[in-house]
């Protein structure tokens, strides 16, 4: 029998203060890469995830399940969870031969129903939330969401290999930090020398500085 890995998951963003950023809480997969399964625990209830995008919960009425976006023969390649209030926020990349697109996901813990998903177009995503945010990254793209909605409230693509000389740069990129006015946003590319740190402004999302991480140069 498949073993399930416990992972308790405690993010809750409703009671955090501006400034407090939580990351996402990454879940193994178990088993095969194409057919295996994400399984956690939360607010005492197990959750799993399959390859294909059904979500099911012991707590869930009737045993119901519920499908998440997957494009057709594509799979669910990695998994970050996090909440937000009773909710869970499933953030997950989907894979097909070498391509990649995540999505993000709120669905209600009983599984009764999904509130609202919305594609982020890139793989390598990294997720955090605060009180009134959920803050993405991904290669060469950056944003930020309202957790009730879901609706991007900014974002900023094509940032592969931008503010580099030579090299790439943005191949991963995370939330890093946030203020009363701004959030950074850190990044690095497969070159030692690709560093980048982006400080923007929290409530246009309007680029006010990049800077390498190593040298401290002012890229813009």
């Amino acid at each position: 029998m498949r073993a399930l890995l416990l992972i308790f998951i405690g993010l809750v963003f409703s009671p955090l203060c501006r400034g407090e950023l939580v990351p996402f809480d990454h879940v193994p997969r178990v088993g095969e890469e194409v057919s295996g399964s994400f399984s956690w625990v939360s607010a005492a209830r197990k959750f799993e995830l399959d390859a294909n995008g059904t979500l099911r919960s012991d707590g869930s009425k009737n045993g119901q399940s519920l499908r998440l976006p997957v494009p057709r023969n594509w799979f669910v390649e990695s998994l970050l969870v996090g909440r937000f209030g009773n909710d869970l926020v499933l953030a997950y990349q989907t894979e097909f031969g070498g391509d990649g697109l995540s999505y993000i996901c709120r669905v209600r813990g009983d599984l009764d129903s999904v509130h609202w998903c919305q594609k982020i177009p890139g793989f390598n995503i990294m997720v955090s939330g605060s009180v009134d945010s959920i803050w993405v990254g991904a290669m060469g793209f950056i944003g930020r969401l309202g957790p009730k909605s879901g609706k991007y409230v900014w974002r900023h693509g094509n940032l592969y290999r931008a503010y580099s000389d030579h090299g790439d740069s943005f191949i991963s990129v995370w939330p890093a930090a946030e203020a009363e006015a701004t959030v950074t946003f850190e990044s690095e590319g497969t070159n030692r020398d690709n560093k980048r740190r982006m400080l923007l402004d929290r409530k246009s999302g309007k680029i006010l500085r990049v800077t390498d991480i190593d040298s401290g140069n002012v890229l813009q």
